[in-house]
């Protein structure tokens, strides 16, 4: 059985480190102003703390995080959780999405008539649309976590 970021691995192109930016910010979202060890977020995502480090540190990078270190210390958000966007957590990890970076892990139809008729495409498109109109308080609320 697929994990939760496997399946979405398996049903949308989304590389690993783009799931575990998704899944520790929407971690960290639950409680924005608590600072979180990257040792308990991989623990809580059952993921690997060497890999983890490496997406905290390059959400640091881009100023979705901010880092305090010693006891005590870890990584919260750099904002509200409102005002941070899935297409922009996505984009900050792979680049734009446009023509050479799509969302959907199959080729579209090249010229001519396509079996499926303009359903990859939309399909590409209501997932762009969701990207870009989901925020992390979004993903707290349908998670049933607590919202900031």
């Amino acid at each position: 059985m697929l994990s939760e970021r496997g399946f979405m691995a398996a049903l949308i192109k989304i590389s690993e480190a783009i799931s575990l930016a998704f899944h520790s910010l929407a971690i960290l979202a639950r409680e924005p102003d608590t600072p979180m060890s990257t040792q308990a977020i991989a623990e809580a995502l059952g993921a690997s703390s060497a890999h983890l480090a490496k997406v905290l540190q390059k959400l640091e990078h881009q100023e979705f995080l901010t880092s305090i270190r010693g006891p005590g210390g870890g990584y919260s958000l750099a904002h509200d959780p409102g005002t941070i966007f899935l297409k922009d957590i996505f984009e900050a990890m792979d680049g734009p999405i446009g023509n050479q970076n799509r969302l959907l892990d199959a080729p579209f139809c090249e010229g001519g008539k396509c079996l499926f008729g303009n359903m990859l495409a939309s399909l590409e498109s209501q997932m762009r649309d969701h990207l870009e109109s989901t925020s992390l308080n979004d993903l707290s609320r349908s998670m049933g976590w607590k919202s900031a």
